[in-house]
């Protein structure tokens, strides 16, 4: 059966109905209902903020039988949020917040509270399994019963939370969002901590969620988990404030040289929850440096805990947020920019005018900015472009035609004709699109067009290095031929576009975003296709995503990779008409939990999220958008 939903990207741009939807609409929660435990302070609650933010009415889960003032204040600043979101009758709505009080221990409470959430509201479209804690002893000592109690909350309580949901969201057919709050703890230890029992709880909830996904996928359920590492909160302020030589040697294990601030989960929170991420299922997200070793570790995000003796086993109880500006807590010389607006919570409980939403503050916009993308006249680099230049950038546009395709040139005229940014910030300002040929095995060449493209535009913020070529043969039949062509497509010319933006961007003491087009290819066989080649360059830019972010980081440029799984583009749909590849259509559709193939517009959101400040803590990661298959 053919698809109702409004075409978006490329897509729209070549059909004929005129319809022009900004990229901002995917990330939209408006008349949608969230659940979030551990929400009613701390980076539960910058979590709510964000999707009351983006439109949702948002049920706050927690132990106490009453909210903080934290969380009254927020729910009142939410209430005088203005009603318009996005311009147009589309972009109207109100978010709201409420509270609730829950063991999320208790199954059949759980269970309870999202029935009844259901019942008020008639629907459920969010979860996030975000209640824990965290409790630090030698593990030769640990109590048995203090073990039981941290897994009980830590791993039964993330499990009852999203059953509480997915039983809603699969009793009303709804293709809902589940996202659990993980920690880079499942994935390394943190030196020096006496974490065991913490540890083993969050690389439960990592798995967990991937097990998750391959069950609730059919339902069109997503399942992801989000994984934090370091971030400076209230608490951690007053832990650390008095210890310099803990924030020192915490911000010096990151590239980016700081710690993270819970506003920088924002981004994230958001594109899992939305329409923006409807190909991810199964995977774990970071949304901050890597940490773990130098050459960094690829699944971390940004929470930190009070260390060792100061660590009580209290449900929710251990987290506290902002209580004064930024300029307060956040004056610390291995703190980002204290000059900053304020977002979020922090920007709530300064008493800032409730007159900015996750959109009109910024975080996802590009205007102003000036991008650089190859291989992008046509599929997945296109895409891409539109996308950036929807948010307001300026994108070149690099490939080896010396003229752009008419997909291209279509696609240009669509983004003249699309209205001015909507925001005060940004009147009369929208994006464009520029194409320049360019061959990206030349290093001289490619070098030479990012100086150019500085000439012109007196900036460079965002590069995605996209150009790759691909083709299959038995592995022990390559032709030496062949196979350095495909490398030096594939990794060299990843690795000239690379240098060529950071060059510029270290240059104008640019804090710039480059992002490498990888695949699950780099990661995982895929099974019946000869394609060890192809399979090898794209693990080799993994590393080398991993590799750049640890150089350039201590530069404030920050390089991630985007690993999709099988996207139909339409070089790849022309290539399954084939008799003899019709078969694969079906057969690749069949290897993830979602049950189809991606499309060129599932990956917008992520494109978006790693291009702007909505994901300006990180770095080092490969995000991987493919239905769920490396789940399965």
């Amino acid at each position: 059966m053919a698809s109702t939903a409004p075409a978006v990207g490329v897509a729209a741009a070549l059909s004929s109905s005129g319809a022009q939807r900004s990229i901002l609409s995917a990330f939209l929660l408006i008349n949608r209902v969230a659940l979030i435990t551990g929400a009613q302070r701390g980076i539960g609650l910058e979590m709510a903020l964000t999707l009351a933010e983006a439109g949702a009415t948002v049920y706050c889960i927690d132990l106490l039988s009453s909210p903080s003032a934290d969380f009254l204040k927020v729910k009142k600043w939410v209430e005088e949020l203005p009603e318009e979101i996005l311009p147009g009758d589309a972009g109207k709505g109100k978010g709201r917040l409420e509270y609730i009080s829950a063991d999320v221990t208790n199954q059949k409470q759980m269970w309870s509270v999202a029935e009844e959430v259901v019942r008020k509201e008639g629907r459920l479209d969010v979860c996030i399994a975000n209640a824990g804690i965290l409790r630090g002893e030698e593990c030769l000592e640990y109590d048995a019963e203090e073990f039981r109690k941290l897994m009980d909350v830590n791993v039964n309580g993330v499990l009852f939370t999203a059953q509480a949901a997915g039983r809603q969201m699969e009793k009303l057919g709804t293709p809902g969002s589940i996202i659990i709050t993980a920690s880079m703890s499942g994935s390394i230890t943190n030196f020096g901590q006496h974490w065991v029992a913490y540890n083993t709880s969050k690389s439960a909830v990592i798995q967990m969620a991937r097990s998750m996904a391959c069950e609730l996928g059919p339902k069109k359920i997503r399942v992801n988990s989000i994984s934090p590492g370091y971030i400076y909160t209230q608490m951690t302020k007053d832990f650390l404030d008095p210890r310099p030589e803990l924030m020192k040697a915490w911000s010096e294990q990151n590239p980016l040289g700081r710690i993270g601030r819970p506003d920088e989960l924002r981004g994230v929170t958001l594109w899992l929850a939305s329409d923006a991420s409807t190909f991810c299922t199964g995977s774990d997200h970071p949304s901050c440096w890597m940490r773990g070793y130098w050459p960094a570790n690829t699944r971390v995000l940004c929470f930190l805990a009070k260390a060792k003796e100061e660590l009580p086993l209290a449900l929710n109880r251990e987290r506290h947020i902002l209580k004064s500006p930024r300029h307060s807590p956040f004056n610390h010389p291995l703190m980002q920019n204290p000059q900053e607006p304020l977002v979020g919570v922090a920007a709530a409980l300064a008493n800032h005018p409730p007159t900015r939403s996750i959109f009109s503050a910024g975080q996802f916009l590009l205007v102003d900015k000036v991008a650089m993308i190859t291989g992008a006249q046509r599929n997945i680099g296109l895409d891409m472009a539109l996308v950036l230049a929807e948010a307001g950038a300026t994108v070149y546009c690099v490939d080896l035609p010396e003229v752009p395709s008419d997909t291209w040139v279509k696609v240009q005229e669509y983004v003249e004709g699309l209205p001015e940014m909507p925001f005060a910030s940004a009147q009369g300002k929208k994006g464009r699109l520029e194409y320049v040929s360019c061959d990206v095995t030349d290093q001289v060449r490619i070098w030479g067009v990012a100086e150019e493209i500085v000439r012109r535009e007196g900036r460079l913020d965002v590069c995605f290095a996209n150009a790759g070529v691909m083709g299959g043969v038995y592995c022990l039949d390559y032709l030496a031929s062949d196979a350095q062509r495909m490398m030096n497509v594939n990794i060299n010319g990843a690795l000239f576009t690379a240098q060529a933006a950071a060059r510029q961007m270290e240059k104008l003491g640019t804090k710039g975003s480059i992002i490498m087009t990888a695949s699950i290819s780099g990661s995982v066989a895929n099974q019946g296709q000869h394609w060890t080649v192809y399979n090898s360059s794209k693990g080799a830019v993994v590393q080398m995503t991993r590799s750049l972010a640890c150089e350039l980081g201590p530069r404030g440029i920050r390089v991630n990779s985007i690993s999709p799984g099988y996207i139909c583009t339409p070089s790849v749909d022309e290539w399954l008409k084939d008799p003899e590849r019709v078969h694969l259509r079906t057969d690749w559709a069949k290897q993830n939990p979602l049950g189809r193939l991606g499309k060129p517009s599932d990956l917008r959101g992520v494109a978006l999220w790693l291009a702007s400040d909505a994901s300006s803590f990180c770095t080092g990661s490969d995000i991987v958008v493919d239905g769920g298959h490396r789940a399965w």
